[in-house]
């Protein structure tokens, strides 16, 4: 038994030592009107135009040289105020992508925005690439793994603020929780756990369902927090609802190992073992142990999740 808890502590702590946790920045890279969003995912980078401005140029000490060099490349005046903000607009620009860094997130439109792309910055630093063989010109680069690919259609309303900015990159840290939920199913941000449900009925939501799987979304985070002693603060957890026929529902909770088990449960207790496969034997039945001991609840549970559509996912994360 001792051997059993020591894997599952194990698959525990690898999880939550994983770059799963969010601390680093969010950004809206353009693709050029969309001309360069088909090669910045299927090659897993981000570029940024104005090569005649070299990775030398976006040193601090240099700011008033390099300006004077857009000024030249531009053909604008600098000592004009309305050509001085255009080369300063540039500047920022240019350092801003500079300054990417491992963990940043990274929000990019196809043309015409039907697409966005969610990925995560995989490089310390910005590099150039001096002979591009991939039809994209921009030399100055960023390696991203790019998580996943959405319609916008499919996201919440909150991304038409998102994808206003016409700059070439834009700092969008402000919208966070929105894009997280999209990126993930489970995630660990702020020392709490973060469960994300997507509910895909596109008919009315029935309020006894609703009500009925969080009571027991509640109940079961409740079990596995006593079964596992892990001693987290169940009263703490919190709720978010943007139930839109359809929607998601976010629940948060401090700690996030009950939260993680809860996400591993839900699969199995759908009959879709297969979506948690690289969990280990012993958690697993672990699990299943909790469900077959609480057979009201389960039935309750499942019953609530099919009435909302809510497919039994397995753990999403970019880790």
């Amino acid at each position: 038994m001792n051997e059993n808890n020591n894997i599952i502590n194990n698959y525990i702590n690898k999880f939550f030592n994983s770059p799963i946790e969010r601390t680093g920045n969010y950004w809206f890279v353009r693709t050029d009107k969309g001309v360069n969003f088909d090669i910045f995912t299927t090659n897993g980078f981000v570029g940024i135009g104005w090569n005649d401005i070299e990775l030398s140029d976006l040193i601090p000490v240099n700011e008033h040289a390099t300006k004077r060099k857009i000024a030249l490349v531009e053909n604008l005046d600098i000592d004009e105020s309305s050509d001085k903000s255009k080369i300063t607009s540039i500047y920022n620009k240019l350092i801003r992508f500079n300054s990417l860094s491992k963990g940043d997130v990274i929000v990019s439109p196809s043309r015409k925005s039907k697409r966005i792309a969610f990925g995560v910055v995989e490089s310390e630093n910005c590099y150039w690439e001096e002979n591009p063989n991939d039809f994209c010109e921009h030399k100055k680069r960023v390696k991203v793994n790019w998580v996943l690919t959405k319609n916008f259609n499919t996201l919440d309303s909150m991304f038409y603020k998102i994808k206003g900015s016409r700059h070439s990159i834009s700092d969008i840290k402000g919208y966070a929780p929105f894009i997280d939920k999209e990126m993930n199913t489970f995630y660990f941000k702020d020392n709490s756990g973060h469960y994300v449900v997507d509910v895909r009925s596109s008919n009315d939501i029935n309020t006894f369902a609703l009500v009925e799987f969080i009571y027991q979304t509640n109940n079961f985070l409740s079990i596995i927090n006593e079964e596992f002693d892990f001693q987290e603060s169940i009263d703490d957890s919190s709720i978010k609802l943007n139930v839109q026929s359809p929607g998601k529902i976010e629940f948060k909770m401090p700690g996030g190992k009950t939260m993680l088990l809860l996400t591993i449960l839900i699969p199995i207790l759908g009959g879709c073992e297969d979506a948690v496969s690289e969990t280990p034997d012993e958690l697993k039945s672990k699990l299943k142990n909790i469900v077959e001991k609480h057979p009201d609840k389960s039935n309750e549970l499942k019953k609530a999740m099919d009435e909302l559509e809510v497919k039994y996912d397995s753990i999403n994360s970019y880790h």
